[in-house]
């Protein structure tokens, strides 16, 4: 067994990274880790030892070595004890000195505990070395437990040993079963009910069967009985199968209502899926089934639902009190805000609406953006400057995984630099992060910002968010292809946060997220090659391609942006679906009673985004009613300007680009 004053000496041991990354092509690991890789050193060059990359060097000395002792991987850590890499090679001892019961040496590596699996092999030493209370390792077994899925193997002594001092019992398991009904895990409910009594294990078996057999079990539901346990188990199959099939809910609900004598909070449950797809597809019924659900029995969603579906109707009367039953945290949110203050002047409550509307003005968001133009106010940006590169230089030396992310992003190893990024960033200071973001962006690294500075006050670092990185292939292309740039910016900056090497789910490629379908036929009618999905993650090629395929959607759908934007997030043909059925409706309203959130956010973000960057390229901004209507393709003439009614803070008045503003503002 391995001595635990050997593991917490190399544990507790530091590691100075004194030296840098050499600015040049020069710099010697790229060599160096090919020797290593090739098997031409099997040791750690010394002139190597303090360069900021070492630990890679480091670990592919130990990768080449396929037992790789726990020594040597101790003596890693001892060297380089945070970041990606020590964290892998923590986990893998930290597992095998639990299969060996070697429990004071888990407990020496409890730090670098983040997956459950590993979370119970500590949990198993505390309790082998009575390290804490029993009630405290009971707590948090139950916190554990107490999930909607299956647990890792690691976790059954854990559960035998709560069970071994009843802590838990049908109130837990009543709360798990719920949890794993309606998250889609039935059979796993079905196995938890085993804890329980014969009467619920027969309840929760009917309700697997009838959720994933509808049709074969309608029958039997007239024969079970009208008990406790079978009312709780029917109310979770039909609220989890009105997410796959309103059809079969519908039915099921109906025939259960009649027969089953469902408490409040049961009926509630099945009843509020029902009527959020109902409303979701704007179904001639939603009223009916949303008028079903009592007052503080829906969840978020429905209520946010019942508002919209209101407003597909225009019936304020009714998205009045749809309103005034979201919670408090809903009321505060900016779309709401803004629908409140809508209604309140429909129904002739001007000075509240009037005082609303003023009070939204100065959020920087879309709907703030939207209640500005409502009053005729300048935009509020409240611009945040962010430190010179050389005092976040200064900052972000004493930050090791930053300085090794950027290191690896110079020397093009940029899914390790993302890795030892993402790493350690939860644990930086908002400084701290506006330094590596500038540090970032003076290396060329565009895409850390967006995703780093996410609080409301970090937002307001414009210039890090929103760089003037691809801005010129932007102007150049947008012009070639008659729109406006801050609008393609907006489309980039929304579908990529600038990670050039971008690829979704979808196999969308690139800056501006272009299948590769899409950008071997555009780039066939711009008469370039297109040798290889590859080409895509060249920016300005991808610009090039993405600003034409935008010309050819704004041309489709009457020059409207907005209706681009749903068409380009959610496809042509739903797009086409929502204008037969809704299209009559004021643009503000037809956004919002889309159905997909996705696409809601999708556009609302863009163009946020959009007036941004035309603010960053021009210093004014055209407003964003303007940017609502149809035949937007280019500058309407009209701009507003920019101010920060914040007080005490900079204002947001940037200088103007004759250059930038001549390129922008074509028609």
């Amino acid at each position: 067994m391995m001595r635990i004053d050997l593991v917490r000496s190399f544990l507790l041991a530091g590691l100075t990274l004194s030296t840098a990354l050499a600015a040049d092509t020069k710099d010697p690991f790229p060599a160096a880790l090919t020797a290593i890789e090739r098997g031409q050193t099997k040791t750690l060059p010394p002139e190597l030892a303090t360069h900021v990359l070492a630990p890679y060097l480091a670990h592919a000395l130990l990768q080449k070595n396929p037992k790789r002792p726990q020594a040597e991987r101790l003596e890693f850590l001892k060297q380089y004890p945070d970041g990606p890499l020590a964290q892998g090679i923590a986990e893998g001892l930290l597992r095998e000195f639990a299969a060996a019961s070697e429990h004071q040496n888990v407990l020496a590596l409890r730090h670098y505990v983040r997956q459950t699996s590993d979370r119970c092999l500590l949990l198993q030493s505390e309790i082998a070395l009575n390290e804490r209370p029993a009630s405290e390792i009971v707590l948090d077994i139950v916190a554990i437990w107490d999930t909607p899925n299956s647990l890792p193997d690691s976790c059954n002594p854990l559960i035998s040993y709560a069970d071994s001092l009843k802590a838990i019992g049908p109130k837990e398991v009543q709360s798990r079963i719920e949890k794993a009904f309606l998250h889609g895990q039935a059979q796993l409910g079905v196995y938890l009910a085993q804890r329980l009594g014969k009467t619920e294990q027969i309840a929760y078996q009917h309700a697997h069967d009838l959720l994933h057999a509808p049709s074969k079990q309608r029958r039997s539901l007239k024969t079970w009985p009208d008990d406790a346990p079978h009312r709780e188990a029917i109310s979770l199959a039909i609220a989890r199968l009105a997410k796959r099939d309103q059809a079969w809910a519908i039915t099921l609900w109906r025939e259960a209502n009649s027969r089953f004598k469902f408490e409040s909070a049961q009926s509630a449950r099945m009843l509020d899926p029902i009527a959020l797809y109902r409303a979701n597809d704007y179904a001639s019924d939603a009223s009916t089934w949303l008028g079903l659900i009592e007052v503080g029995q829906d969840s978020s969603m429905t209520r946010e639902w019942r508002v919209r579906e209101a407003l597909a109707r225009d019936d304020i009367l009714a998205a009045d009190q749809a309103l005034a039953r979201l919670d408090a945290t809903q009321q505060q949110d900016p779309r709401w805000r803004y629908w409140r203050a809508v209604i309140d002047e429909r129904l002739k409550r001007t000075d509240t609406a009037q005082a609303a509307f003023r009070a939204l003005a100065d959020s920087p968001t879309f709907f703030g953006f939207l209640a500005a133009d409502h009053l005729a106010l300048p935009y509020n940006l409240c611009l945040r400057e962010p430190p010179t590169p050389e005092a976040a230089a200064t900052l972000v030396q004493a930050i090791p995984g930053i300085q090794r992310a950027l290191a690896l992003y110079q020397l093009d190893h940029h899914r390790w630099a993302a890795r030892e990024w993402d790493f350690v960033l939860p644990t930086l200071t908002e400084a701290e992060k506006v330094a590596a973001s500038v540090q970032a962006q003076a290396i060329g690294w565009f895409d850390r910002a967006p995703f780093a500075l996410t609080k409301p006050e970090e937002m307001r670092f414009y210039s890090l968010r929103f760089p003037n990185a691809y801005l010129p292939s932007i102007v150049s292309w947008s012009k070639q292809a008659q729109i406006r740039p801050s609008f393609a910016a907006g489309v980039m900056r929304a579908e990529s946060a600038l990670v050039v090497d971008a690829v979704s789910g979808a196999n969308a490629y690139g800056l501006m997220q272009l299948l590769p379908s899409t950008g071997k036929r555009i780039a066939k009618l711009e008469g370039v090659p297109f040798t290889s999905n590859q080409r895509l993650f060249d920016p300005d090629f991808n610009i090039r391609l993405g600003t034409r395929y935008l010309n050819e959607l704004l041309n489709k759908q009457s020059l409207s942006e907005y209706a681009v934007l749903a068409a380009y997030n959610a496809g042509p043909s739903r797009m086409a679906l929502w204008q037969t059925q809704r299209g009559q409706l004021p643009v503000d309203v037809f956004i919002e009673t889309i159905p997909f959130k996705e696409t809601r956010e999708y556009i609302a973000r863009v163009l946020s985004f959009d007036l941004i960057y035309d603010w960053r390229l021009n210093g004014d901004v055209m407003p964003l009613s303007d940017r609502l209507k149809t035949k937007t393709i280019a500058d309407t003439g009209l701009r507003k300007t920019v101010t920060c009614r914040l007080p005490g803070a900079t204002p947001a008045i940037q200088p103007k680009s004759p250059t930038a503003r001549a390129s922008a503002t074509h028609r």
